[in-house]
């Protein structure tokens, strides 16, 4: 028996398909993995791509490619994360971690990609799951979410109406510093989470948000009128 070629849904505006799928297979060794690249306009494999469990050594299948009953518990799961570490402020990296997991979830080896599913990516971390906007509704604004790490200045930009700042340590604790128009200041540390604006109420310039240590990590969370 051959093994299947998995389906891909091109063209469908949910956004279902995915450009790159991932299965366990067995040959006459034993399990591996196969990566499929796939054309989301056409719905095509592209190429696939065999390793061993680890997603990292490349392999080449020995005899007949099947469907392995013995791992039929086995499932693979892909997580789309925020590498809060990398690249500039407020501009981070997203990678994909695809781990396998036993019939009971719990994990037997991960490993890390750039978005192409392909490209081994190593996190400089920390690791956040919330690059996507959460918070985001349709509505009449138009929601953003920004991350630093370090030592920033952040001001408000102009037709903002609501933020908010979420602070995570990052090797110690840091400190941060929002600063309103009228230089009221208010220190913010390690967890806490507080709001400023209220409904379409437009904050008034200038407001400020600064973080003064290495550990310091924000995210900050605004919607604009649009």
């Amino acid at each position: 028996m051959s093994a299947p070629i998995p389906e891909c849904l091109p063209g469908d505006p949910g956004d279902n398909c995915q450009p790159i799928q991932f299965e366990i297979l067995c040959d006459d060794n034993g399990p591996f993995l196969r990566r499929y690249q796939v054309n989301c306009d056409t719905g095509a494999v592209i190429a696939t791509i065999d390793t061993l469990l680890d997603g990292v050594t490349a392999y080449v299948p020995v005899g007949t490619v099947v469907v392995c009953a013995e791992t039929a518990g086995t499932t693979v799961t892909i997580r789309s994360l925020c590498d809060l570490g990398s690249g500039g402020a407020g501009f981070q990296d997203t990678f994909l971690r695809v781990e396998l997991r036993d019939e009971n979830g719990a994990v037997i080896s991960s490993f890390d990609t750039e978005a192409d599913g392909v490209t081994p990516y190593v996190p400089v971390g920390p690791i956040d799951f919330d690059c996507d906007c959460l918070e985001c509704v349709e509505t009449e604004l138009s929601a953003r979410r920004e991350h630093f790490v370090g030592v920033f200045s952040w001001a408000l930009p102009v037709g903002v109406v609501r933020f908010t700042v979420k602070i995570r340590a990052l090797g110690g604790v840091g400190t941060v510093t929002v600063t309103d128009n009228a230089a009221n200041t208010t220190p913010m540390f390690v967890g806490d989470e507080e709001s400023w604006g209220n409904g379409d109420a437009t904050l008034v310039l200038p407001f400020t948000v600064d973080g003064a240590d290495a550990g310091d990590i924000v995210t900050i969370f605004y919607e604009v009128q649009i």
